[in-house]
């Protein structure tokens, strides 16, 4: 396995490569990225109720360390359902989204907890993998001690600032939208991305926001019938 640089197609495609995928759809264009996604899945009992992970693999020159052999790969951990962090989004007069509030994991002591045993798990799997050597954390790091010590930690999906319920928020509830995706104290405002899930899905939120926006669209349709 050998790291592609799929930044640098923008700019400099390999034209071999290219003909692949123009003339058959095939070869490293007709992907998104180099990964094994996703890989493992993993249940925790956290500290404070159960706690999903994810991980993904690919070959990258992440985290500040050498590859130059190009053979280095990442092994990328994701918080799922569970997750205790919290942040805001709020809309600009000008209707623009803006992130007013970061989700920072650091300040919740069950997600460090429930990284750090993934993290452990993941050690206790390769451990004895012939040839395989794991370069970060070091051998002599304990997992909770990374953690709390990395600055590798990243928010990749924003959900529920539209929670879907049937606590009407009109009447001090928490919900936006009902069970419909119709937005409460209104007749055909529906909302169809992940901002209605109450929480995180247990992996990527790729399919399940397909699927709302399906169902919404059938809904939006029924209206004139």
């Amino acid at each position: 396995v050998v790291y592609y640089d799929f930044a640098g197609l923008w700019d400099h495609p390999n034209q071999g490569d290219v003909d692949s995928y123009l003339n058959g759809r095939t070869g490293m264009l007709a992907q998104s990225a180099s990964n094994l996604n996703p890989m493992i899945w993993e249940m925790l009992n956290g500290t404070d109720g159960l706690q999903g992970l994810q991980w993904t693999a690919r070959v990258d020159t992440s985290l500040d360390i050498n590859n130059d052999a190009k053979h280095n790969m990442v092994l990328a951990q994701y918080i799922t359902i569970g997750q205790a962090a919290r942040g805001r989004t709020t809309i600009t007069p000008d209707l623009k989204m803006n992130v007013s509030t970061g989700v920072d994991v650091m300040q919740h002591e069950s997600d460090q907890v429930a990284i750090a045993q993934g993290l452990d798990d993941m050690r206790n799997i390769l451990k004895n993998v012939p040839g395989l050597e794991i370069l970060s954390p070091a051998a002599d790091v304990s997992s909770l001690d990374y953690v709390k010590s990395t600055t590798h930690l990243y928010v990749n999906h924003w959900l529920g600032s539209c929670k879907m319920g049937n606590d009407d928020g009109r009447d001090n509830g928490t919900s936006v939208v009902d069970a419909d995706s119709k937005v409460y104290g209104t007749d055909n405002l529906f909302i169809a991305d992940g901002s209605i899930f109450p929480g995180q899905t247990t992996s990527n939120p790729q399919a399940a926001i397909t699927i709302v926006g399906e169902r919404v669209a059938e809904l939006v349709l029924a209206l004139n019938q």
